[in-house]
């Protein structure tokens, strides 16, 4: 069975959609910052496939200041590579996995935030 991929771009030429069209069509649709970073990962079965039991792979992705911080996503986590989340999903029975964050390294101390008409400051 031949494998159609079709990218499309916005007008910044940031990834918006990517159609695959093989045994799973679907569209996988991207939110990308105005730097070109996919904040948000979304997959939509179509042309009236259904996709496998469960599986619609949600993704969100947090920056700052250009920096990858953390992710939540039902499609296995950032840190965990292709094989092992193949494997995963495998062992497990189904084709998609728990909610999970990761990264998430924040400190448990807080930091008092002021803000003013034209000032932000972290105390």
């Amino acid at each position: 069975m031949p494998i159609t991929i079709d990218w499309q771009h916005d007008l910044n030429n940031h990834l918006e959609q990517v159609q695959i069209a093989d045994g799973h069509s679907r569209n996988v649709n991207f939110i990308t910052d105005a730097s070109g970073q996919v904040v948000r990962r979304d997959e939509v079965a179509t042309g009236g496939s259904s996709p496998p039991s469960g599986y619609t792979p949600h993704e969100l992705h947090y920056y700052f200041n250009g920096i990858q911080i953390g992710d939540v996503s039902n499609n296995g986590t950032s840190d965990t590579d292709y094989a092992a989340s193949i494997a995963a999903h495998t062992a497990t029975g189904c084709h998609h996995a728990p909610w999970r964050i990761a990264r998430a390294g924040h400190s448990d101390s807080t930091s008092p935030i002021t803000l003013s008409a034209n000032s932000v400051q972290v105390t």
